[in-house]
């Protein structure tokens, strides 16, 4: 008994004493470390760039208490080392996280990294490490160490997105405690048919050799069967299919039978290869996705009972619903996504009731049916699929969704009212939604109250709709939500206060909707957002001052509204930023000095505002800076000489602006420039020769600027240059003969330059050239000998991308032929080689040369002979200018209605013959220009040319009657122009009805009769029509988009124009000229009133005519006016008066009217002269009512002569007693006035007396 009891003492002292130890060794491990490790660790520790700061606790003594670190509570050995990403924290690589690969912030996730160049032997110092975790750092292609084998007592291993490289190390085999084992998503190889190492992990659960190339391991599935623990696979991307091709016999799973998870994801492999896993029926979670050639789904896999997890994404499947799976009772987890399913979705997957998710995205399903909202599935992804309707009204699943947790509806073409009938309620007590999505879908409507009640709701995405109204005040209450997104509908009103409530809030997008009014101040509660865009709406006002409140937003787009002042001094608070959009609003002010604050920026856009000041010196600060855009402002000054620390730059943008100076010369250390364009400002001064390091430029645009001197001769080392535009400078010399090595050039403009010397056609040979554009230069030959030298073929075999050729305005000489030959021809489809010396005539077959040239331009040059008739053949042909040269003969009259032509310009030769039939065929026909010619006939009076905006035919022989052409045959004609022809009889009242006229020049022919009195009714000529010409609608026929007119295009256009008393050549403001000429012919009658209608007016030449009557009063309202010509017509009577026709200071307006009269002219008026011209008719509308009023005013004076004659006379006639006392006073009153003038003539006599005695 006593012993015993003395046993039991010993033991319970024993106890006492091993529990003091532990107690000692556990404070131990809390207070301090075994120091070797701990130095290990430190020196582990500085390899590694850190900039995030994850290592910031490994300082100190307690090393057991840095953060990753695991020490055993005895020995206070260093046994867990946890350096995983953080983001690995919250699963295995996001797969998870994200809904797709597109959403990972990867700035984010790079500076979280950490960085080294290898894994330091300093870890073999831990020598009780059984944990090792380096997943998700960066060890920049480093392999993996081999001392790793050595530490055999790791038990977990995970190396898995750390960038290693290389082979694999076989003494990983050592590690026979090794329960996990992670090499996944590396850039590993497998030593060559020898993976049995592997075999020698006997403790190994989990194995992940996703995307190592294990193609030649022909025995690996031979070694798998040998890990009698083994239950997780991972083999994704694996190359499997070159093991499985030869030998797709079904797997011995003698050990294999206990493997649960199997990932044999993007192998490629098709059908028949997976019979050789037919066996493995324990698996319960399967992955086949992407395996994009398999198909169609085995039929063994409905013997899989277990299975609880199955992914099928885009494995190509076909047909409907796979039946094999209906049969699968366990499944949990179903990913059918992006395959090529159909049909419905059938009733037998309510069979399949274990299913909580369910992901049919990107499939063909167009058939909803109604139990899917009354089924357990908590996650139900069916976007991006032919859904248009449903058996049920969407309206009613959505507001019974109780149950789902996510729902995801997008991309698909669901219509009408998504909440039709239930705005206000809903039956959900509880709801457990926490993610909507019905993006970019059809829906209208607006959005239910009864939204605010789903309160578990973090994710709300109704993005792509045509839903409208206000955003109710009950959204506020959604106060779990992360992000919600409203963009690209047709929302409107104001943004409600309780949007503020959203603390939680991350995300918020507006854009794309018509919401007004200021931005909220209470958008500063909103703390936690990290994405903000409300670009594309009618905002306005100004920033709110408490915006720096907003410390974690990340992403700031205010881009397209109508928001104006200055940006807020306090933005420098907002530090996380690293998107700031503010284009195309009307900001102003400078930016501001502390902006170099924002150390985080990548993309700063503030283009298309009214920004002025200059760049602050302290703009080299954001060193993080990828994309400037400072475009479309009044910026000024230079361009700072830091600029070249933004060393990350790629794309910078500070055209069309005020700055000056030159490019600094230390712009080439801006290595990852991608963008630059300088153009529209006022730089000067040479392109720095050292340009040619700026090696990643695509885009580089001078043009607009005062640059000079030459192209650089080390130009072609920029050989990822895509566009070059230095148009519209000084530069001068010739091309550098190694331009050719720019390969990857399509655009190329030197134009308006003083570039002169041989152009090398070897230009046309830049592989991916499409546009070259080398106008007004001096250039005076091509030299097509190069292309023969330099490739030693013939030129017809060589392949040309050219498209657009501009060589005009240039001195070039020789034929047409010589300088374009067939194989540059054949896919150029715009060609200009206008005003040059170019000679002889054109190819016959020159339309057969091209049959895709859409635009052909070979105006002012010497080319002679005839039109070829192969130009009727060009199917494509949109616009052809010959004008000003030598062609002869007749037009061909061979032209078809291919619905793409807009204009025929042929003016200005030596063409003769009739107007060719077959131009009235041209419906789509908009400028005509055949004047200065020698075509003689009669005018057409059938034309389906609807489109016609100009028609030219002056200058011709024309003759016969104007046609009664009306608003049927040119609705849309602008400019009408037939002088110096022959045509006869009189003005059709018709073209009254040419509404949209601006022009009518119908001078120098043999019209006669009066000017319609309908004129008035052209209303293009009066001030209330568009003032742009281009405005007119053609809408009138359905045209192609190639056959509408170019608004630049009417730049080009010329018409001659006769005002102020000269012809002139209108181009870039024809556009805006309003003339009427109808000078020259035998009219008559008179100026009809409804001419003085036509207010737009700004010329009116009626001279040499014979017109008559008097100029209407009422035609000093025309404001416009400012030439005027009634010379040499039969006109009479005065001058209108008025503030407009005074100010025509011309002296011939009224000259050779001899029955004018008025101020300006040798006769006055007054109220003796006859206006009338003695022979003439009855007077005009004036003259008539002149008359009418004398009538009147000589019947009036007859009227009162009689009443006052027979009121004095008859009196008297009639009254005795008056007459003789009347007849008394007039006695008297002569007797008085005889006295009176006797008494003066004796005074005057009297007066002369005294006055010659005097003299």
């Amino acid at each position: 008994m006593g012993r015993r009891q003395a046993s039991c003492m010993l033991v319970v002292f024993v106890m006492i004493l091993e529990v003091a130890n532990l107690c000692v060794a556990a404070n131990h491990s809390t207070t301090s470390c075994i120091e070797a490790e701990r130095q290990a660790l430190l020196h582990f520790k500085s390899t590694f760039h850190d900039p995030s700061q994850r290592l910031s606790s490994w300082n100190g003594l307690k090393c057991c208490q840095w953060k990753g670190i695991g020490c055993d509570p005895v020995t206070a050995h260093v046994v867990k080392l946890d350096l995983k990403h953080p983001w690995f924290e919250l699963s295995h690589w996001p797969t998870y996280l994200f809904r797709s690969y597109e959403d990972i912030d990867w700035s984010t996730y790079i500076f979280l990294q950490l960085n080294a160049q290898n894994v330091t032997p300093s870890l073999l110092q831990l020598k009780y490490l059984n944990y090792l975790d380096l997943s998700g750092n960066h060890f920049n292609g480093t392999s993996i160490p081999t001392f790793l084998g050595s530490m055999k007592r790791l038990r977990y291993l995970s190396l898995s997105y750390a960038r290693f490289g290389g082979w694999i190390p076989h003494n990983l085999g050592n590690l026979s405690k090794l329960h996990h084992l992670d090499l996944s998503w590396n850039y590993l190889l497998s030593p060559e048919e020898d993976i049995n190492w592997v075999s020698q992990l006997q403790s190994l659960h989990y194995l992940d050799m996703s995307v190592v190339r294990l193609g030649k391991a022909h025995n690996l599935f031979q070694v798998l069967n040998m890990l009698p623990y083994l239950s997780h696979v991972h083999l994704q991307h694996c190359q499997l299919s070159n093991l499985l091709i030869h030998d797709p016999q079904p797997i011995n799973v003698t050990n294999l039978a206990r493997v649960e998870v199997l990932n044999l994801a993007e192998n490629y492999l098709e059908a028949p290869m997976l019979n050789a896993f037919q066996n493995m029926t324990s698996v319960k979670v399967l992955d086949l996705s992407g395996n994009f050639q398999l198909k169609l789904v085995p039929f063994w896999l409905r013997e899989f009972k277990s299975l609880t997890e199955l992914y099928l994404s885009d494995c190509s499947l076909e047909g409907s619903f796979p039946f094999v799976l209906q049969n699968l009772t366990s499944i949990e987890i179903l990913d059918l996504s992006y395959n090529a399913l159909n049909g419905s979705i059938p009733d037998a997957l309510q069979n399949m009731s274990s299913i909580f998710a369910l992901n049919l995205r990107g499939n063909n399903f167009f058939s909803f049916p109604s139990w899917l909202g009354e089924s357990k599935i908590l996650h139900l992804n069916l976007a991006s699929n032919n859904f248009t309707n449903m058996e049920v009204p969407l309206s009613s699943i959505l507001r019974n969704m109780c149950r789902f947790k996510s729902l995801d509806l997008s991309n698909n073409m669901f219509q009408g009212e998504a909440f039709k009938g239930y705005e206000n309620a809903s039956t959900c007590i509880n709801s457990n939604l926490e993610a909507l999505y019905l993006i970019s879908n059809d829906f209208n409507g607006s959005l239910p109250v009864w939204l605010g009640n789903l309160k578990n709701l973090k994710e709300l995405d109704l993005g792509g709709n045509n839903l409208n109204g206000t955003i109710p005040e009950s959204l506020g209450l959604l106060v779990n939500l992360r992000v919600l997104s409203l963009s690209s509908n047709n929302f409107d009103g104001v943004i409600p206060k309780s949007i503020g409530q959203l603390v939680n809030l991350k995300v918020l997008l507006l854009d794309f909707n018509h919401f007004h009014d200021s931005i909220p101040s209470h958008f500063n509660q909103l703390v936690n957002l990290e994405w903000l865009d409300l670009s594309n709406n009618n905002f306005q006002g100004v920033i709110p001052s408490n915006f720096d409140r907003l410390v974690n937003l990340e992403w700031l787009d205010l881009s397209n509204n109508n928001f104006q002042g200055v940006i807020p001094s306090n933005f420098d608070r907002l530090v996380n930023l690293e998107w700031l959009d503010l284009s195309n609003n009307n900001f102003q002010g400078v930016i501001p000095s502390n902006f170099d604050r924002l150390v985080n920026l990548e993309w700063l856009d503030l283009s298309n505002n009214n920004f002025q000041g200059v760049i602050p010196s302290n703009f080299d600060r954001l060193v993080n800076l990828e994309w400037l855009d400072l475009s479309n402002n009044n910026f000024q000054g230079v361009i700072p000489s830091n600029f070249d620390r933004l060393v990350n730059l790629e794309w910078l943008d500070l055209s069309n602006n005020n700055f000056q100076g030159v490019i600094p010369s230390n712009f080439d250390r801006l290595v990852n420039l991608e963008w630059l364009d300088l153009s529209n400002n006022y730089f000067q001064g040479v392109i720095p020769s050292n340009f040619d390091r700026l090696v990643n430029l695509e885009w580089l645009d001078l043009s607009n600027n005062y640059f000079q001197g030459v192209i650089p001769s080390n130009f072609d080392r920029l050989v990822n240059l895509e566009w070059l535009d230095l148009s519209n400078n000084y530069f001068q010399g010739v091309i550098p003969i190694n331009f050719d090595r720019l390969v990857n050039l399509q655009y190329l403009n030197l134009s308006n330059n003083n570039f002169h010397g041989v152009i090398q056609m070897n230009l046309g040979l830049f592989k991916s050239l499409e546009t070259l554009d080398l106008s007004d230069n001096n250039f005076h030959d091509v030299s097509p000998k190069s292309v023969v030298q330099n490739f030693e073929i013939s030129p017809d075999e060589l392949e040309f991308r050219l498209q657009q050729l501009d060589l005009s305005s240039n001195s070039l000489n020789g034929t047409f032929s010589e300088l374009i030959t067939w194989s540059q021809m054949k896919v150029i489809i715009h060609m200009d080689l206008s005003n040059n010396h170019i000679t002889g005539s054109l190819p016959k077959d020159i339309g057969d040369r091209n049959l895709d040239l859409y635009e052909l331009s070979v105006a002012n040059n010497l080319i002679n002979g005839s039109i070829p008739n192969s130009l009727c053949r060009m199917k494509w042909l949109t616009s052809l200018d010959l004008s000003n040269n030598d062609l002869s003969g007749e037009v061909p009259n061979c032209w078809r209605d291919t619905s793409y032509w807009y204009e025929i310009n042929l003016s200005s030769n030596r063409l003769s013959g009739v107007y060719p039939s077959s131009f009235g065929n041209l419906s789509t026909l908009s400028w005509l220009h055949l004047n200065n010619n020698s075509l003689q006939g009669e005018l057409p009076v059938l034309m389906n040319n609807f489109q016609l905006l100009i028609l030219d035919l002056g200058e011709n022989r024309f003759s016969g009657s104007i046609p009664s052409w009306t608003k049927n045959t040119f609705p849309s004609l602008q400019i009408l122009r037939l002088r110096n022809n022959m045509l006869n009889g009189s003005i059709p009242s018709s073209l009254c009805q040419l509404s949209t006229l601006q022009i009518l020049d119908l001078a120098n022919n043999r019209l006669s009769g009066s000017i319609p009195h309908c004129i008035g009714n052209l209303r293009g000529m009066t001030l209330n029509k568009s003032s742009d010409i281009t405005n007119t609608t053609f809408a009138l026929s359905p045209i192609p988009a190639q056959a509408m007119p170019p608004e630049s295009s009417w730049d080009n256009e010329d018409v001659k124009q006769v005002l102020k008393g000269r012809e002139d050549d209108y181009t870039r403001n024809l556009k805006l000229v309003v003339n009427m000429d109808l000078s020259e012919n035998n009219l008559v009658g008179l100026i009809p009133k409804g001419i003085t209608l036509l207010t737009g007016l700004h010329g009116l030449n009626l001279s040499y005519n014979h017109l008559q009557g008097s100029i209407p009063n009422s035609i000093s309202a025309l404001y416009s006016l400012s030439h005027l010509n009634l010379s040499y017509n039969n006109l009479s009577g005065p001058i209108p008066g008025g503030i407009q026709l005074s100010t025509l200071d011309d002296q011939y307006i009224y000259v050779g009217n001899r029955y004018l009269c008025g101020p300006s002219l040798p006769k006055k008026c007054g109220p003796t002269i006859s206006h009338q011209v003695p022979g003439s008719g009855e007077g005009d509308d004036d003259e008539r009512k002149n008359k009418l009023e004398k009538i009147w005013f000589y019947f009036v004076v007859a009227v009162g002569f009689a009443t006052g004659f027979w009121g004095a006379i008859g009196t008297l006639w009639y009254k005795k007693s008056w007459r003789h006392a009347c007849f008394r006073w007039v006695e008297d009153l002569a007797d008085d006035i005889y006295v009176e003038v006797v008494i003066r003539v004796k005074k005057i006599n009297k007066w002369k007396g005294k006055f010659c005695v005097h003299g």
